[in-house]
């Protein structure tokens, strides 16, 4: 009798287990994203590094990492199409983008790398970053949003003014019948987050970040110094970043962050040793 309890809680344990491991299961999924060498712009110098590091060390903490290094339009697409589809199986989500960002009207964009504003048509030559986002957060799963975006463009300032002198761009807004009517900001604007997504921008909405002089950006540099940290949720970690950024930039970049996280986000979360009670 004795021997049947005996091995009857063990294999309660044992079921407890592998029932624990099984949830446990579901991969913590990231996209990361690179633009540096822009054809009709002087290229960056960092985002293809920082987008290299960001994945080699969310690889190293377990994460299942897609990585794409400039990518010309049609390999976005076709890059984020497929990701959307990982979304649906996964426990949380990460979405990181080093390169070139502009904002018209509200809205904010990716500029592909062979995006020229001589030529370019705003409804056909740029990445829509709200509508993109909004396709990663079709499931249930926690996001996390790193944009290392607002660097100094000269293609921004470049497409307004040949956008503006012109009819041929498509207009955000169905009532700006004339293309003057666009409003190009600095930087980029602040991004609705539904619920459930966290939303770091290098620097504030409205401003422009360094790309910096060394191997990576300000902001990159102090992500990788602190994302690894264990058993601290985002928002402690972007802390920790702004204070490293805003240091390191003389306060000439102030990093900032929106969350409607419903739950506790962990890069780097604690592994347990044994399943749950």
């Amino acid at each position: 009798m004795i021997i049947r309890r005996i091995m009857s809680t063990l294999l309660m344990i044992l079921l407890g287990a592998l029932s624990w491991g099984c949830a446990a299961t579901k991969p913590r999924i990231a996209l990361i994203v690179g633009n540096s060498q822009y054809q009709h712009s002087t290229p960056l110098a960092n985002p293809a590094n920082d987008a290299t590091a960001i994945s080699e060390q969310l690889e190293s903490l377990g994460w299942n990492v897609t990585t794409a290094i400039d990518l010309p339009i049609a390999s976005f697409e076709e890059t984020v199409a497929s990701f959307e589809t990982l979304t649906e199986g996964a426990e949380q989500v990460i979405f990181f983008y080093a390169g070139h960002g502009m904002q018209i009207n509200g809205e904010n964009f990716i500029v592909p790398v062979e995006f020229d504003p001589a030529s370019a048509e705003l409804g056909r030559d740029l990445i829509s970053l709200n509508r993109t986002i909004e396709r990663f957060k079709n499931t249930e799963a926690p996001l996390v949003v790193f944009l290392d975006a607002c660097r100094d463009n000269p293609l921004a300032a470049e497409y307004e003014q040949a956008f503006l002198s012109s009819s041929r761009g498509l207009n955000l807004r169905k009532d700006a019948a004339k293309p003057r009517d666009l409003q190009f900001g600095t930087g980029l604007a602040e991004l609705p987050a539904s619920a459930g997504t966290f939303i770091a921008y290098s620097t504030a909405p409205g401003h422009v970040a360094l790309d910096g002089t060394g191997e990576h950006s300000p902001f990159t540099e102090a992500l990788l110094n602190h994302m690894d940290l264990r058993n601290q949720d985002v928002g402690a970690i972007l802390q920790r970043v702004r204070n490293d950024v805003v240091r390191s930039t003389g306060g000439s970049q102030v990093p900032w962050d929106h969350s409607s996280l419903t739950e506790t986000f962990w890069i780097n979360p604690k592994q347990l040793s044994a399943p749950p009670p």
